[in-house]
């Protein structure tokens, strides 16, 4: 391979990490942004309603499902580049 080759191939490889770390981002965005979606419907129901469907516990519960959708997203990501 000529030195020209080895740079493209380089930066290509650079190229996609940069990629792939963008759209995680984006999708860790995403799920949180989902929850807050959610807690603020919950909210609504709780103070404007009166209503008492859901609690502190639910809220803490799917914050950490979001975390866990975000951990999944980062792991698959890193486990199909090791792959490649």
């Amino acid at each position: 391979m000529e030195f020209s080759e080895k740079l493209l191939a380089l930066r290509k490889g650079r190229e996609q990490t940069r990629t792939r770390i963008y759209k995680n981002i984006l999708y860790s965005a995403a799920s949180y942004l989902v929850f807050l979606a959610a807690f603020f419907a919950e909210h609504y129901f709780f103070f404007s309603l009166e209503w008492e469907v859901w609690g502190k516990p639910v809220i803490f519960a799917e914050f950490f499902i979001a975390t866990a959708i975000v951990i999944v997203i980062w792991a698959k990501s890193f486990a199909n580049k090791q792959k490649n």
